[in-house]
């Protein structure tokens, strides 16, 4: 099973919100964040089985807002950091990976502060 969190604001197409497997849904007000994300977000943890990995990163992938956006989760083994088009995947622990995902953010202009999803 994969898990994260998922951040309704960051859906350029919200009816998918209500197609994906969301669970303990809560509302947080944000201080430091990007220009083009607005201060209070809705957030809800995602939980995909891994047979629909896959499916669902890519229809994230599409459905995602240009910008500064993404949608990590990641189960034992892996990490999906998922972005407008692009996705990037890796085992757990690798740093190179990881790195490289942060400088893709980074290049979106995501706040550093946003770029520290787990593993």
């Amino acid at each position: 099973m994969f898990t994260g969190t998922l951040i309704k604001e960051s859906l350029d197409k919200e009816d998918l919100w209500d197609s994906l497997p969301l669970t303990d849904f809560e509302t947080e007000m944000l201080k430091e964040h990007a220009p083009d994300q607005p201060s209070v977000w809705h957030l809800a943890q995602l939980n995909i089985e891994d047979v629909d990995i896959k499916k669902i990163s890519k229809e994230l992938s599409k459905s995602l807002k240009q910008g500064t956006w993404y949608v990590d989760f990641s189960d034992r083994a892996t990490v999906y950091i998922v972005f407008a088009g692009k996705i990037f995947k890796y085992p757990k622990g690798d740093l190179e990976k990881r790195k490289e995902a942060q400088a893709y953010g980074r290049s979106l202009g995501i706040p550093e502060r946003q770029l520290n999803w787990k593993a």
